[in-house]
């Protein structure tokens, strides 16, 4: 138990130590931290506290606007709620991240219509990502990154073929 008060004690440490920093540094504390006695909004990641990674579905505070960061790291808009239920079987799970790490973080991907795909008689699943132009299907290497992005098992849609699968520099979704 002491150990883990440790643990805690020195993370509470080197944050506050680092909003300090900020401070001095001339750097602004985001509204919902300075609100809140020098600590972020529950639920919200600042700039100071790192950049989302991939598979986070993220929402600016200031923003009706949902992101997926995807395997490449790049912020895929979700074009809209049809869309994200297309996706996802609730809203429940999306991080909301304050403005400063918007535009500290973002590399924008695009505008994403994707939606889940499997071929008759196959079990590898696929999303289709029109985010590199004309668009193409991208494997979901596993029931495990499926998980990881949350996505729905009862979102996946029967077509005949999978065709066209994206190219190798575009990549498949592994992490």
């Amino acid at each position: 138990m002491g150990r883990i008060t440790t643990k805690r004690s020195m993370t509470r440490a080197l944050l506050a130590g680092a909003i300090t920093v900020l401070c001095l540094a001339g750097t602004a504390l985001p509204a919902s931290a300075a609100s809140n006695g020098g600590k972020a909004a529950p639920g919200t990641v600042t700039p100071a506290l790192g950049c989302p990674t991939s598979s986070q579905r993220v929402k600016p505070s200031n923003s009706d606007d949902v992101y997926m960061i995807d395997p490449q790291g790049y912020w895929d808009h979700i074009a809209g709620p049809s869309i994200y239920d297309r996706l996802w079987d609730s809203w429940s799970g999306i991080l909301t991240v304050d403005p400063g790490t918007v535009s500290t973080c973002i590399k924008f991907g695009g505008d994403f219509y994707g939606y889940l795909s499997q071929a008759s008689g196959d079990v590898s699943v696929y999303i289709w990502d029109n985010t590199y132009g004309t668009g193409c299907y991208r494997w979901i290497a596993g029931a495990n990154i499926f998980d990881k992005y949350g996505f729905g098992w009862d979102k996946i849609g029967l077509v005949a073929s999978i065709s066209p699968v994206c190219s190798a520099n575009i990549g498949d979704w592994n992490k």
